[in-house]
């Protein structure tokens, strides 16, 4: 099934951490992976949760937000339509009164303080989950957030004491102490399949730390995502809102550089947004106006 899932990705081989990690995962160990972005944490992700599946099991995979959720599902239902024939893809992120009819799918997407409510109600199907995946464990230490994650990871523990727990974080700083309390392998590594640079954006200019300097004609973060083009950017910023606000400023500036087939496919993907959800929100409404 492994083979499978490389072909159907276009992977020709594992990174060293991916290969160390996938082949506790088929030996069905719990694992704690802590490796830098990119470097393929999630493909490890998959592959626990398509053998529960081929094991007649159940997987949930936990994502700290509920934006990612959909993007987890949608990329699971396409995984699991070309190489798990029949498998049942789901999303639990809104009221319980919503998710009762999750005990048909064979992979769970939700966020952890949904999780924690769907426990507290205590569906029979429970006991069936095999696999628990969960993305970002470093939440753990995050003093809102965290209780909730530990007392769900603790609880699906007490469930099925042999669940197999797959922890992912890019920066978990406690890595050693969080795989023992699971009873998990640590996977750690600093490899990086992208080399990053660090530099200062300043008045139209990137000087990089080796003193190299680039002009870009705009200002920060606009500067930077438009001399990409067309290769893809990742914006980090503080708070949702803010998020929302740079997407809208960076949606006008981007806008006029999209071919016709460019601009047809951003209107499947805003249909897709509006017609994947529960529920619609603000973040939804406002994401598929961009």
């Amino acid at each position: 099934m492994l083979s499978e899932l490389l072909d159907y990705l276009k992977i020709k081989e594992l990174y060293p951490p991916q290969k160390e990690a996938v082949a506790l995962v088929e030996k069905g160990e719990s694992v704690l992976m802590s490796v830098p972005t990119a470097a393929g944490k999630t493909l490890v992700a998959y592959a626990a949760l398509i053998r529960a599946v081929k094991a007649k099991k159940k997987g949930i995979y936990l994502v700290p937000l509920r934006a990612l959720a959909w993007e987890k599902v949608n990329e699971l239902k396409d995984i699991c339509k070309n190489i798990l024939n029949g498998a049942k893809i789901g999303v639990s992120v809104g009221d319980y009164d919503k998710a009762r009819g999750l005990s048909k799918y064979d992979i769970i997407v939700s966020t952890s303080e949904r999780a924690d409510s769907l426990i507290r109600h205590n569906p029979s199907w429970l006991s069936e989950v095999e696999c628990l995946v969960s993305d970002e464990i470093h939440l753990l230490n995050d003093s809102g957030r965290g209780p909730t994650l530990e007392i769900t990871l603790s609880k699906f523990r007490e469930i099925n004491p042999n669940i197999q727990i797959i922890g992912l974080s890019a920066t978990v700083s406690n890595s050693r102490e969080i795989a023992d309390w699971l009873d998990a392998k640590l996977v750690e590594s600093d490899f990086r399949p992208v080399p990053l640079r660090k530099g200062i954006s300043l008045e139209g200019t990137v000087e990089w730390e080796d003193g190299e300097k680039k002009y870009m004609g705009l200002d920060g973060v606009e500067g930077i995502a438009i001399d990409n083009l067309p290769e893809q950017c990742l914006v980090f910023v503080g708070t949702r809102r803010s998020a929302e606000a740079q997407a809208k400023k960076l949606s006008r500036m981007v806008g006029g550089k999209l071919d016709d087939t460019q601009k047809k496919e951003l209107e499947k993907f805003a249909e897709q947004i509006q017609k994947n959800a529960d529920e619609i929100t603000s973040v939804d409404s406002n994401l598929s106006k961009l």
